[in-house]
């Protein structure tokens, strides 16, 4: 391999710092969308059901943040007591 030849920045970007690509790419895509808001709207109503609903997910991709599955391992039997209510 070659030999790195640059600056390494050991102390990386600083914290709260955005992306400047990611911002640029999402600044980007919310133009093309608002120039476009009508004719998109316009060939949204004339797609079918499931069509419409597929675009509308790859779009909500771009503009709201990705949620990750969580895992819990430390989980027993013991931990969850079930709730009686007695109604009379």
């Amino acid at each position: 391999m070659g030999e790195f030849r640059g600056q390494i920045n050991k102390a990386g970007r600083p914290a709260n710092s955005t992306n400047t690509l990611t911002r640029n790419v999402k600044k980007l895509i919310a133009d093309i969308v608002e120039h476009n808001l009508e004719t998109l709207q316009e060939e949204l109503d004339q797609m079918k059901p499931n069509e419409k609903a597929r675009i509308i997910i790859s779009l909500l991709e771009h503009v709201s943040p990705k949620l990750r599955s969580v895992e819990t391992n430390d989980v027993t039997e013991h931990a969850f007591k079930p709730i009686s209510i007695n109604l009379s």
